[in-house]
C-alpha cells in the first residue's frame, strides 16, 4: 500500500489592504482590477471565464490617495481618482498581460497650477465614471462640491470639458463653450436662458465656461 504526502499551496496576496473599488475587463473578462485605499495600490488578477476563478498576478501600481477606478468600454484604458491632491490618473491597458502603464495625470494640486495639468474642481476626487460610448469621463470632487467632465479621445487621453460647482448653475444640456466675459467685453448682453444671473458663493465671477443653463432661482 502506497501513501502520499501532499503539500498545500498558499498564494500570498499583497497590496490589497482596504479595497474600495474593483473592475473586470468589460470585453473579454480576462482581468480583475482592485483598488485599495490603505495599500494605495491597484492589484491585478487574471480571471477564468466560465468558472470566474481568479489568480493573483501582482500589486503592480502604487497610487497614493487612490479612491475609485473605472475601465473604458473599449478596454484600452483604466482611470483612477486620487483624493489628495485631487487627480485623475489615466493608464493604458496591455490586453495581453493585463498590466497598466500610466499615460496621463490631471490634478488640482498647487504644484500643477503653472502647467496644463491643473484642473479646478478635482480636490477630493472620489467617484469616477466612463460614459457608455467611451467619449466622456466624469469625476466627483468631494472637497469642492464639484463634478468635472472630460472629453476622451481614441488614445484614452482626457481633455477638460466642463466643471460644475454646487450652487453655481442648473444644467439643461451641454453645448459649445461660450465665454461670458468675451460677450460682455463686446457689449453684448448675456442671454438669461444661457448664463447665470448671479455670482456663485465662491465669488468665482462670470468668466467660467458656461453652457446652456437656466437662470438661478
Amino acid at each position: 500500500m502506497e501513501s502520499y504526502l501532499w503539500k498545500g499551496f498558499q498564494e500570498v496576496v499583497s497590496g490589497m489592504n482596504g479595497p474600495v473599488s474593483l473592475q473586470v475587463s468589460p470585453i473579454d473578462g480576462r482581468f480583475l482590477y482592485v483598488a485599495s485605499d490603505l495599500s494605495q495600490r491597484i492589484t491585478i488578477y487574471s480571471r477564468q471565464n466560465g468558472s470566474g476563478t481568479i489568480q493573483y498576478l501582482q500589486d503592480q501600481v502604487f497610487v497614493p490617495g487612490l479612491q475609485q477606478i473605472a475601465i473604458s468600454p473599449d478596454q484600452r484604458n483604466l482611470y483612477a481618482s486620487v483624493y489628495l491632491p485631487g487627480s485623475v490618473v489615466v493608464f493604458g491597458i496591455d490586453n495581453a498581460t493585463g498590466l497598466l502603464v500610466e499615460i496621463q495625470r490631471l490634478s488640482n494640486s498647487a504644484d500643477w497650477e503653472s502647467g496644463p495639468g491643473f484642473i479646478e474642481g478635482l480636490a477630493g476626487a472620489s467617484g469616477l465614471s466612463v460614459s457608455g460610448d467611451g467619449l466622456s469621463v466624469y469625476v466627483a470632487g468631494y472637497l469642492e462640491d464639484a463634478m468635472v467632465a472630460f472629453n476622451r479621445n481614441s488614445s484614452g487621453h482626457l481633455a477638460f470639458s466642463d466643471r460644475i460647482l454646487n450652487g453655481e448653475r442648473s444644467i439643461v444640456s451641454f453645448h459649445d463653450v461660450v465665454n461670458v466675459q468675451a460677450r460682455l467685453d463686446d457689449g453684448l448682453e448675456p442671454d438669461a436662458s444661457q448664463f447665470p444671473r448671479q455670482l456663485p458663493t465662491n465669488n468665482a465671477g462670470a468668466s467660467f465656461p458656461a453652457r446652456r443653463s437656466i437662470p438661478f432661482r
